[in-house]
């Protein structure tokens, strides 16, 4: 809020607004969204949920998963984490703009110069379908994409959660980790009672 008291009366209510719903909601209601895309997306597509599938059961024939999948578990399965990137790439659950400060030295955005310490803004369902990233196919759900092109890159234009608002307003929690564990649990429980 302290950086909100300069601004003019509407950006500050904005601001108000925006810092609540982030110490109020955060992890919350984008865990239960991504969960919800991860699912629909997944059993809306049977070539994936196919390769899902083979792949849980290849792990849990070579004895790779507990029978409740842990999160160290679930991080070894590659196409798992491939439908889960992919899942909050088509299905941004932040619709919010993502702040980051430029740094000290500013930076040139698109022929435009800022000076450090400016806020600057990204919207995850613009970002997310930069052709130059991820490919022309932006609009389709694929994961194999997470195969074929530079993962960390797009790892690196993957905006889920602000860091710097887990350390400004204290949220610890991570929205990848909540995820993944809330998954690896309903595949668990949910997948193998599908078979």
């Amino acid at each position: 809020m302290v950086r909100c008291k300069s601004l003019s009366k509407a950006t500050w209510y904005f601001c108000s607004f925006e810092l609540t719903w982030g110490i109020s909601f955060a992890g919350s209601d984008s865990t239960a969204s991504t969960m919800q895309s991860f699912f629909y997306l997944v059993l809306n597509n049977p070539a994936v949920y196919s390769n899902l599938k083979e792949e849980v059961d290849r792990a849990q024939k070579a004895g790779e998963l507990s029978e409740i999948v842990t999160y160290a578990e679930a991080l070894k399965l590659d196409y798992f984490q491939a439908c889960l990137k992919e899942a909050m790439r088509v299905r941004p659950a932040v619709g919010l703009g993502i702040y980051r400060n430029v740094p000290p030295e500013g930076v040139e955005i698109d022929g435009k110069f800022y000076p450090g310490g400016t806020q600057v803004a990204v919207n995850g369902w613009v970002l997310h379908r930069d052709k130059t990233i991820f490919g022309d196919d932006v609009e389709v759900f694929r994961p194999e994409r997470w195969f074929e092109r530079d993962a960390k890159l797009m790892g690196s234009h993957l905006y889920q959660v602000r860091q710097s608002q887990k350390k400004e307003k204290g949220i610890h929690s991570n929205l990848l980790d909540s995820l993944v564990v809330a998954v690896i649990f309903a595949l668990g429980v949910i997948l193998p009672s599908l078979r």
